[in-house]
């Protein structure tokens, strides 16, 4: 397989505590997509010529998050939010923080129940990029796509003899 040089996903959310009930949503931009002007705007705001690839950038009501893989993460508008005061967190290196998880001396920040959802979240765009210009609909519970026989079929593989993984669900 190959992926493509450039893709624009779009997910939709139902609403929950965090969004005060709305539904909110989620756009990915890759490869030669880039986010619309506005975003790319408040990237120069930061201080990037351009955007920066390999960032993420939340935009909310009263302003945005820009997160550079690179450096620190930016509050925006500057005007609005250069004076605000970044938390303090305990000196820590990520990769030692892991291990000390596996090792079961306390758990990540970023935890399976946090980043499992998160990562099945960014699969199923992988899905939704091999079947162009369709809305896909979700059964968590069941681990399906059941408005789509197109894209439910890449969910799952039958695996050569002896590599077989056995099924959890």
């Amino acid at each position: 397989d190959v992926w493509p040089q450039s893709d624009h996903i779009t997910w939709t959310f139902p609403g929950c505590k965090a969004s005060d009930g709305k539904p909110y949503t989620m756009e990915w931009f890759d490869g030669l997509i880039y986010p619309p002007e506005e975003v790319q705007a408040l990237a120069r705001e930061a201080g990037f010529t351009e955007y920066p690839a390999e960032s993420a950038m939340v935009l909310g009501t009263e302003g945005a998050l820009l997160l550079p893989h690179t450096s620190g993460p930016v509050l925006l508008p500057k005007g609005k939010f250069g004076g605000y005061p970044k938390p303090k967190l305990p000196p820590r290196n990520h990769y030692h923080h892991f291990l000390d998880a596996v090792l079961g001396v306390e758990m990540c920040e970023s935890h399976f129940q946090q980043t499992g959802p998160m990562a099945e979240t960014i699969l199923l765009g992988t899905v939704a990029i091999r079947v162009p210009d369709t809305e896909l609909v979700w059964d968590a519970r069941r681990l399906r796509i059941p408005n789509s026989e197109a894209a439910d079929r890449l969910l799952r593989r039958t695996y050569r003899k002896g590599w077989e993984a056995p099924v959890t669900i």
